[in-house]
């Protein structure tokens, strides 16, 4: 007869266990990554402005660019210059400082400003993260094997699994061939674990 008094050690273990793994998995899971959205303008105090952000995953550049690299965001600024033409009737050159930023969340933004005028309007378009990100995958299935049994019958050390991810759990279920003695038939077991 098994002691209560070990059942109950064994269970506040178990309990134990499994909130201690919850807890790490909750802990140390990969922040999911945020996916770019559509953002309007905003002129900052030094006039200088935040450009509205359209993700496109289709958008080209205006320029070649370098073989090799992959195009992450195309960025187009219109300034209105604060000097008019010089006396021999050519405009000014206009310089454009460009900031890429990352916000709290992961996505980024683009300011704009210019020493030789004032941004009149701009557009980010996020071309790398404009689509969704892949929906995950929750189910497994497959086969199993019992490799001691592989040399004397392969096909008696065959099964069958099927797990389910649920949260932080990898749940699932298993059939096999098992042999006892001289008998043989068909063993199931169920399993949980933690993903991490």
């Amino acid at each position: 007869m098994t002691n209560p008094r070990f059942k109950l050690y064994a269970a506040a273990a178990l309990a134990i266990i499994v909130l201690t793994l919850t807890g790490a998995w909750y802990l140390w899971k990969p922040a999911p990554k945020v996916p770019e959205v559509a953002a309007p303008e905003q002129r900052q105090a030094d006039d200088s402005l935040v450009l509205a952000k359209m993700p496109d995953r289709n958008a080209k550049p205006a320029h070649k660019i370098p073989k090799g690299t992959k195009l992450e965001r195309t960025t187009t600024v219109t300034v209105t210059p604060t000097a008019g033409p010089t006396p021999d009737g050519k405009c000014p050159d206009v310089t454009v400082d460009l900031s890429l930023v990352r916000n709290p969340d992961h996505t980024r933004r683009v300011i704009a400003s210019s020493p030789d005028g004032r941004i009149a309007k701009g557009i980010d378009i996020p071309v790398e993260d404009a689509e969704p990100p892949p929906k995950e995958k929750l189910w497994a299935v497959g086969v199993t094997m019992d490799p001691f049994r592989v040399g004397t019958d392969p096909v008696k050390s065959l099964g069958a699994f099927l797990d389910r991810d649920v949260g932080p759990w990898r749940t699932g279920a298993q059939i096999h061939q098992v042999k006892v003695r001289d008998a043989e038939g068909w063993g199931a077991q169920v399993k949980v674990g933690i993903r991490f």
